[in-house]
C-alpha cells in the first residue's frame, strides 16, 4: 500500500473532525474497518469530535475486535474530552 495515501487519508480525517463536517460521519465510521491502525485511530478521533455520544457507543462496541495497540488508543481517546 502506498504510504502517502494513508497520510492523505489521516489528514482528511483530522480536517473532517476539526471542521465538524457531521454529514461525513458514516464515511468516517467506515474507516474503523481500515487495515491501517493509524487510520482507525484517527477515524475514532474524528468520530468523537463529530458526535461524541454516538462515537462512544461505536468504539466501546469495537474494542473486543481490535488489536491491543488500537484498543489502547481508543481507550485513551475515550478518556479525553476532545
Amino acid at each position: 500500500s502506498w504510504r502517502g495515501r494513508n497520510i492523505w487519508k489521516r489528514n482528511a480525517l483530522i480536517s473532517i473532525g476539526n471542521l465538524d463536517i457531521s454529514s461525513l460521519f458514516q464515511n468516517v465510521k467506515r474507516e474503523l474497518q481500515n487495515p491501517s491502525e493509524m487510520i482507525k485511530i484517527y477515524a475514532a478521533w474524528s468520530l468523537l469530535k463529530l458526535d461524541r455520544p454516538r462515537a462512544e457507543v461505536l468504539l466501546y462496541n469495537n474494542l473486543k475486535y481490535e488489536e491491543d495497540n488500537v484498543k489502547n488508543e481508543y481507550l485513551k481517546l475515550l478518556e479525553k474530552k476532545l
